[in-house]
């Protein structure tokens, strides 16, 4: 079932309960949407924040003459790269067959 059914099927469901738990349910529902947009604004943010924390690693060390090696958030990040990059090839596996 998709979310649009679903949407549809909860609002009959709380037209027919009355009309307080409608006003509740829509409230539910917009806070709900409000909520997956300040978790996709800190995820953004939270990116921009490592990406930034790489740089300042790589200043401190070009400024006290440390060789280039990969950091330990170029690690994490790296893995997190590969980890989204086999889930899509799984993903794309998938829907060929």
């Amino acid at each position: 079932m998709n979310e649009t059914t679903f949407l549809t099927e909860a609002l009959k469901g709380l037209i027919a309960a009355g009309p307080v738990a409608t006003i509740l349910g829509v409230f539910c529902f917009v806070l709900w949407k409000q909520n997956q947009g300040l978790i996709a604004r800190l995820d953004r943010q939270q990116n921009k924040m490592l990406k930034l924390a790489v740089r300042v690693q790589r200043a401190v060390e070009v400024l006290a003459g440390i060789e280039h090696e990969e950091t330990e958030i170029e690690t994490v990040l790296n893995e997190d790269e590969r980890g989204e990059e086999d889930k899509r090839r799984l993903l794309d596996s998938d829907k060929e067959d």
